[in-house]
Order: C-alpha cells, then structure tokens, then sequence
C-alpha cells in the first residue's frame, strides 16, 4: 500500500485496533507505538532513525510500528495530515538506515486515523538464521500431521492422507492414520520470504543452507490415550507458537478445549488453521469459527480476540498482533485443493521474534546446559545423545559434565563432534535441537532421557525434593498430601508425590496451591523457575519450580 492509496475502514475481519485498545507498548521486542511521527529538527531525526534501528535489531530485522496510538496501547487517532507527515517521516527514516517498508495498512477508528506499518531490514550477516518452533495440537483426526506433510513437501494431499505417510514412525501409525509418537518436521524461508521445503530443496541440508528463516514443526498426538505423549513432547519441544488444528467436520471438543487450555496456561501464542474445509458445505465453517471465537474468551489466553485471516496484507499485521498475545488469528485451508494455503505460510513467513526467542538470544551469555532426548550407539562412531540446548552454547572439544545418575552423581564427557539435521556443525545456540558424539570419562556410566550435559563450572544441580507453585486447571481441592502424579519438565518424565500443601490462603490467586513435590524413583536436574505440567489422571497442573533441595555427597 503506498502513502496515497485508500484508507481502509475498520470493518474486515481482522481490525486490530477494534476494541481501540492494544496491550502496553513493550519496553523490549520489536513493536513501536507513536501518536505522531513529526520531526521538529536533525536531532529528533536522528534520534527515531536510532530507535528504529534498535527496533529492527530486537526483531532480527523485522519491525512494526504502529501509528496514532499511545504507550499505554490506547488507540486515540490523528489527523489526516498529522498521518501523512507521519508516514513520510517513517518513510524517509527507513531509507535513511536501509529499511523498507513492507506493508502499510491505514484504519478510521472513530473518524481519527490510525495506522500499521511493518518494515524490513535484511541482516549484515546472512548466514545466521532465525530459528522458530512450533508445536501442532489438536483432536485425533483433524489434519495435523497432514497439513505438516503438505507444508514440509509442497505437495497437495491426495484426499486419502497421502501427505502424511513420510511424518509417520511406526507401522500401526500408517495403518489406522493416528499419530501415537512425537514427530518433527522443518520448513524454511528464504531471505526474500520465498518457502524452502522439500519441493526445492532435496535434503534438510539443503533447507538449512538455504534459509533465513527456519520453523521446525513438532506434531504431537491427538487421541486422549496419547496424552502424557501429548504432554511430554509439548514440554520437551518447548514451542514459540502453538497452532491448534481443527477439522470443519468435527469442529470444537473436549480435545480442543484442553489444548486450548494447555497452551494458554503455558502463556504460548496460539493461531488456529480450520482443516478439511473442501469436505463440508460453507454454512459449517463460520459455525466452527464461531465455536472457536467462544473458546479464547473462556479460557485464559491474554486476549479473547479471534479473528479470520482472508488477505496477505492481514497475514503480516496478524503475526505481529498474535506473537505479541493481542489476539489469535484462524485460518481456514484445504490441504486438498490447496486452499488459503498460500495465507499460511505467508503468515509463518513474517513470524516475528517473540519474548522467548529474545530469552534465548539472551542465555546465550549463560554457562551451557543440554537436555537428553534419546541416547544411541553407532558403529564406528560411539555414544550419542540427542536433545536441545537450553542454554549457553556447545562446540566439539568441550569438556562437559554429565548426570545426575541414580545416586545424583555427574561425570565428565567430552564432546566429539555435533551434527544438526544430519548436517556437521561447529557451534550449537540456545534453543536448537541437536545430536552430539560424546566420550565418558566413565564407561559404564548409564544414560537416559531427562539427563543434562552441562558446564563443569556451573552448579551440579540434583534433587529429588524441590517446592513449586501449582496453578491448577481443574478443582483446586483435589491437590492433596499423598497424590501421585507425572511430573513433565522438559524431556523429564517421573511420578512425584505431593508430600505437602499449604494453605491456600497463603496465595492470592485461589487457582493456585504451594506444594513440596519429591521424585519416587531419582533425581533429577531441576532449577528454580522451571515451568513444568504435574498431571494425574485428568488432573492438570501448570507448575513453577521454586526452592530446590539438593543431594549432598561428591557430584563426580
């Protein structure tokens, strides 16, 4: 849109400034609120040029300002010639740093002017790469593994699941069409925002090399009896964005409104895709959208806003407004006849940096800690183990330190070598999911899932009793002394005993419950803050770690 078209009226499906309040303006990230942009001399120039670029760093080059609105997110509007002088400053500040302007949307709210402009700059060093995840959730049956196969392939379903057969692990997963494991798939950007998957590229390698901008996928299983699978792979993957798929032909159940509710407990940014849209008439889809609107404003997502993504322009302004929890944006697709799916991964392509991805960015400066997925034995190469780096970084000749075993003890390891998507590389950052060969120090050393290589020279953390805050999703009466149940934090998966409760006065929030958990079979290495699902049953809980009580005895 340039500077003389149209101005568009509120009135799409997707008009962020509707409820004519946005959340505050965040004081880190890549959104920018400004009543009016009019510089009043050089100096002033000079300073919205600086800010912008600090602007564009936050979002790894990307960047939305959003126009006649306070700090404070309260839309208040200007003048017609106020936002013509505003977006002519914006204009010729972007030029001044590099920038361009992607897409400018202009709005009436209450006959003042408001508007959305997203810009672009590309980075100095194009062979460091934006990396998201996001997870799939969703009822058994409504399309999950699918889309992913149709967005990792570039191929078209053929209507009988076709797409999904290179997704799925196991035989009986083939035969009755339900995923029962934890999957992930890659899909990629190009730095022109062109989509890098299997169709132009042969290999993951080639992706990789290929991108700008990476999204691995994790599909997680839908059917209620692969819940702690569910709930384990969620926890593990540790996702940016959620996206909830829903069939048209089932639409809204039990399912969907505990992901739903999952997601929102876990304060993760939620966006909806309606699948199977070709196989039910036109009166089905709004009924479906309708039910899905309802939902955001019965459980807790930050906003209640939800709102159907029809245009390109909309794609840009919805990812920006979602990742920053202002609404969630549904997509309504055919993974058959391939419709709206250019919406899609539009909208995956202009997926700005959330607070999680800053956090990452940020622990990088922190000493490394690895989690263990899995743990394997290759001919000719030795022990290794996969799993994701969580902080610091971790390249080949790094001496590492290994545990905690059953008695809580650690060992030495060496690093041999690292490969990430099958493809050698010489450093690991936070947040990549990576397979490194390692050397023990002690041979028979036994390794299993939910062990951490970390620095020697951090602390060696291990405990079997540790004290949490519970926010309980359900009854806050059946947390009880004695109760029994499944402790998932990050790829650690154990039953724990509650072995006390406060009272709840103790805490203002009446959904919460301070409680004294102890693992029943080892320890494990958990550190204060630690998000983690305490589940027994249907009951589920969002939980905090609080203070650990650690082993005492020689850590090596």
């Amino acid at each position: 849109m340039t500077l003389d078209d149209p101005v568009i009226e509120g009135s799409g499906s997707f008009y962020p400034f509707s409820k004519g309040q946005l959340p505050p303006e965040p004081p880190l990230g890549n959104m920018e609120y400004k009543l009016k942009l009019i510089p009043v001399n050089e100096t002033r120039r000079q300073h919205l040029s600086t800010q912008l670029k600090w602007r564009l760093k936050e979002g790894f080059g990307e960047a939305i300002y959003e126009i006649g609105v306070r700090d404070d997110g309260k839309v208040v509007g200007i003048s017609e010639e106020d936002m013509r002088i505003s977006l002519t400053t914006i204009d010729n500040m972007a030029k001044s740093i590099g920038a361009e302007i992607l897409l400018t949307r202009e709005f009436l709210h209450n006959g003042k002017h408001v508007a959305e402009v997203v810009l672009r700059r590309l980075p100095d060093n194009t062979d460091e790469f934006v990396d998201f995840r996001i997870a799939l959730l969703g009822n058994v049956d409504s399309g999950k593994s699918t889309i992913l196969g149709v967005l990792s392939s570039g191929e078209l379903d053929n209507g009988r699941g076709k797409a999904r057969l290179n997704l799925f692990r196991h035989p009986h997963e083939i035969q009755t069409g339900r995923t029962s494991s934890v999957s992930r798939e890659i899909l990629g950007f190009s730095i022109d925002g062109q989509v890098v998957n299997y169709r132009v590229s042969d290999t993951s390698e080639e992706i990789l090399q290929q991108s700008f901008k990476l999204i691995t996928f994790t599909d997680l299983a839908g059917h209620h009896k692969y819940i702690r699978t569910t709930i384990s792979g969620l926890m593990a993957s540790k996702p940016d964005f959620v996206m909830l798929v829903v069939s048209a032909l089932v639409g809204c159940n039990q399912s969907t409104v505990e992901h739903l509710s999952l997601a929102a407990a876990l304060r993760l940014p939620v966006f909806a895709v309606i699948t199977k849209t070709d196989c039910c008439d036109l009166a089905r889809i709004p009924k479906v959208i309708g039910d899905l609107t309802a939902l955001t404003q019965s459980t807790d997502l930050p906003s209640d806003l939800a709102a159907v993504v029809q245009t390109e322009d909309e794609c840009l302004s919805a990812a920006y407004h979602m990742a920053c929890g202002a609404m969630m944006p549904i997509f309504t697709v055919s993974n058959v006849t391939g419709q709206n799916l250019n919406l899609l991964t539009r909208f995956l392509s202009m997926l700005p940096c959330t607070v999680a991805t800053k956090a990452r960015e940020l622990s990088l400066r922190e000493p490394a800690e690895f989690q263990i997925d899995k743990c394997y034995r290759l001919d000719g190469v030795g022990k290794v183990v996969s799993g994701i780096l969580t902080s610091g970084t971790i390249s080949p000749g790094t001496t590492l330190a290994l545990g905690p075993s059953f008695s809580g003890g650690y060992t030495k390891v060496l690093v041999k070598s690292i490969q990430r998507s099958h493809t050698p590389c010489q450093l690991v950052r936070t947040g990549q999911s990576v397979a490194v060969c390692i050397v023990l120090d002690d041979e028979g050393f036994r390794i299993r899932r939910g062990m951490v290589l970390t620095d020697i020279a951090s602390p060696l953390n291990s405990c079997l009793v540790f004290e949490a805050v519970l926010r309980i999703l359900c009854d806050v009466k059946v947390i009880t002394k004695g109760l029994q149940g499944t402790v998932h934090c990050g790829y650690i998966c154990q039953t724990a005993v509650v072995t006390d409760v406060d009272s709840q006065e103790a805490l203002s929030n009446p959904l919460e419950r301070f409680v004294k958990l102890k693992f029943i079979k080892q320890p494990e290495c958990v550190r204060t803050g630690d998000r983690f699902v305490f589940r027994h049953g249907r009951i589920k809980a969002i939980g905090t770690v609080g203070l650990v009580m650690g082993l005492d005895g020689p850590v090596f």
